[in-house]
């Protein structure tokens, strides 16, 4: 199986149902197809698949030499191929039939016989039969000549694993969340203070303890998975079809409770990296990436910026290639690191490319890069670099890392569960990575994005615009809003369940224009924002280096949802509100409207979300006026829109309530508006080109002093992050 060779985005979930997200229309053939089996009925639900399977001859069949006279429960366990500990009656009866020669199934009762044993003494026949243990049955021989200590067990690797489920729950109707997580889910072992802390640190902005609680939560499960590979077309399509056919029957009833069958199927993920080494003189010189920074609005360029204000413990995760933990730039002047953890693979000298030797001195400039060492180091690199005066800085430079090492082979286990009990539970997870296949069905990565949905934010690249042969498209076609969009896991950004945990990120040059070149980045209205994608950082080995690539332009757009994270941690934003405060907050430009949804991150406001902001345009702007208030949002209010467009259509006439506005920017060469507001789904949209009446105002003030402002002279509003 090929590895990650990692690096710019992913796909998508079928959590908890078996219905496939559809977005993915070329089938490109994978080579294994991963069952899985979550929660309190893992092991019935276990039972059902692989009789299913295996009555339809999906599964191949392999010898195993009974040596001892055990049960097929016995076999199965020793063979690694049994979910639990029980064989189900069900299962039981297929195992049956499939060693007619040393077992019967009653008619009337259904009850099996079994009559195998171990070998009655050694000699050549059983030598013969141990060479052959493993090849499938139906090669060796008949069944009727086979001896009664040759079993036929179904190719089935079974593997529990820690995993986490969105599961509906009222309190006081329902059994009470410690039964639920220890006898149903098998999340926990025990209901003590650490099970309680992991249950409220994956829902947050929620009181999961609460005798009201009403609604979904995302809990510990004790999982299971069945890999099958994949030997030709014909036998993929018929294993996914079955599989579908089999998970509809269990979850045909659609509710999401301890006890509902949680089974879907994933295929592994392939990924390319999504950025490359630039010439260092083709950028301006930006030897500590403060340039770049500042390019976003950075307002945290020196040491006593970051003083100035009171950040909390925040965990960022980069899943990239090798990360250099003990560069110079991730020690800060207290000589503490970054990483709270670094796990990777360790190097392999017959595969790898050899490890760059290290710097004379911290922050020395190198080309060229090194995919395997310098890729994860770069991207990491932008999110954390400490401000120690030396080398870089990183867009959070307080925040606590967590550096794994993507392949598709990890994948298959989700590392969260086991990382959250240990260090706590990350907050945002960076993916400089892209899906190298096309194809419909959801993906390990694309499960592991959905599970957490309501728990973590990912941010991912929109991925380079590359033809087959690994060459740039120099003028590639916009993916907008509405076109099938085949960049994973970019474009989970639009998918109803992944919408509110997934950014995407588009690149743009020194210039604030997209980034061509070497590296041109994907474009459209189908991404969400865009960030600078040339940069300089830290590379392995104490160098540092300049890439560009939306690789480059994801871990910025991560740094900013970390430090929006650690500001208002006290405020607990879900990935949701993360996301939309990110989305809300962008420079709006004409030209951004074509790039991207949204338009390019702004770190200084959206950092500045303690109360609402109301700036005037020039020419009514007063001295005694204070930009910083509540803008009264009661049900009352609202502003009428006259004219406008949105999602490429024209917006009729209508009172917008101001409760729903989160952003207002001028546009002086159209005398028009941008406006960013929740709509009834719950969704952010972004209208261009709008007009409001002309008495269309923001009021503000007490009952004692109302006041009021203008819409025409509002040169920008943006609404606070709680926008009460």
């Amino acid at each position: 199986m090929k590895g990650l060779c990692v690096l710019a985005a992913l796909v998508l979930i079928a959590i908890p149902s078996h219905a496939q997200v559809e977005l993915r229309t070329q089938q490109v053939l994978p080579s294994e197809v991963t069952v899985r089996f979550e929660g309190g009925l893992a092991t019935a639900n276990y039972a059902k698949v692989l009789t299913t399977l295996g009555e339809a001859n999906l599964i191949n069949l392999l010898v195993y030499i009974d040596t001892v006279g055990v049960t097929p429960a016995i076999a199965l366990k020793n063979l690694g191929y049994l979910a639990g500990s029980q064989v189900s009656p069900e299962l039981d009866r297929y195992l049956c039939r499939a060693n007619a020669h040393v077992c019967d199934v009653d008619g009337k009762t259904l009850a099996t016989n079994w009559r195998n044993g171990k070998p009655l003494e050694k000699g050549p026949e059983l030598d013969a039969w141990m060479a052959r243990k493993g090849q499938p049955c139906g090669q060796v021989s008949s069944k009727s000549a086979l001896p009664r200590y040759v079993l036929c067990m179904p190719e089935a690797l079974t593997k529990p694993y820690s995993s986490f489920a969105e599961i509906k729950y009222t309190a006081g109707k329902d059994e009470s969340l410690s039964k639920i997580v220890t006898q149903r889910t098998f999340g926990c072992v025990k209901f003590d203070a650490e099970c309680r802390k992991l249950i409220m640190e994956f829902n947050p902005g929620t009181k999961p303890f609460s005798s009201s609680f009403f609604g979904t939560l995302t809990l510990p499960v004790r999982a299971y998975r069945v890999t099958f590979p994949v030997h030709s077309p014909d036998q993929f399509a018929r294993l996914t079809t079955a599989l579908d056919k089999t998970i509809g029957e269990l979850t045909r009833s659609g509710q999401q409770t301890a006890e509902t069958p949680r089974v879907y199927y994933t295929v592994p993920f392939e990924a390319k990296k999504q950025g490359g080494a630039v010439r260092l003189a083709s950028l301006p010189p930006d030897p500590d990436s403060r340039q770049t920074l500042k390019e976003m609005n950075y307002p945290y360029l020196t040491d006593a910026d970051f003083k100035s204000v009171a950040f909390e413990k925040v965990i960022v995760g980069v899943w990239d290639s090798a990360v250099d933990e003990r560069h110079c730039d991730y020690v800060d002047s207290s000589g503490a690191t970054a990483f709270l953890a670094v796990d990777a693979i360790p190097f392999r000298a017959e595969v790898d490319p050899r490890i760059p030797t290290k710097a004379g001195s911290c922050g020395t400039d190198r080309q060229p890069l090194t995919e395997r060492w310098d890729h994860g180091t770069f991207t990491t690199g932008v999110i954390g670099a400490r401000m120690n005066g030396r080398g870089v800085i990183g867009g959070h430079p307080l925040a606590q890392l967590w550096a794994w090492e993507i392949t598709a082979e990890r994948l298959r286990d989700d590392p969260i569960p086991s990382f959250s009990r240990r260090y706590g539970k990350p907050q945002v997870i960076n993916l400089s990575i892209t899906d190298d296949l096309q194809h419909q069905t959801p993906t390990d990565l694309d499960a592991i994005i959905r599970r957490y949905a309501r728990a973590i934010l990912f941010v991912a690249s929109a991925g380079n615009a590359m033809d087959r042969n690994g060459r740039p498209v120099a003028d590639p076609d916009p993916i907008n809003a509405g076109d099938a969009c085949q960049i994973f896991p970019a474009c989970l950004s639009q998918v109803p369940a992944t919408a509110g945990n997934v950014i995407s990120v588009v690149a743009l040059d020194q210039n604030g224009d997209r980034l061509k070149g070497a590296h041109p980045t994907q474009y459209g209205t189908a991404f969400d924002v865009a960030a600078s994608g040339m940069a300089t950082s830290t590379l392995y080995g104490d160098w540092i280096g300049t890439m560009d690539g939306t690789s480059v332009a994801a871990p910025f757009v991560t740094a900013l949802a970390a430090l929006i994270k650690s500001k208002a941690l006290d405020q607990t934003p879900t990935p949701a509100q993360l996301k939309e405060r990110i989305l809300a907050t962008v420079d709006f430009s004409s030209d951004f409207d074509v790039l991207v949804r949204f338009g390019r991150i702004n770190y200084k406001r959206a950092l500045d979300f303690d109360t609402d902001v109301l700036q005037p345009q020039q020419q009514f702007v007063n001295n005694a006026f204070n930009q910083r208030r509540r803008i009264k949002k009661s049900p009352s209010e609202t502003l009428t829109v006259q004219t406008g467009v949105l999602d490429d259509q024209n917006w009729t006439p209508q009172n917008l309530a101001v409760s729903s506005i989160r952003r207002i920017q001028f546009d002086s060469a159209t005398q028009t508006f941008w406006v960013a507001f929740v709509d009834g789904t719950g969704a952010l949209k972004k209208a261009r080109s709008v007009k409001f009446a002309q008495n269309a105002t923001l009021k503000f003030g007490d009952a004692n002093s109302p006041r009021e402002f203008n819409v025409s002279q509002v040169l920008d509003y943006t609404c606070a992050l709680d926008c009460k």
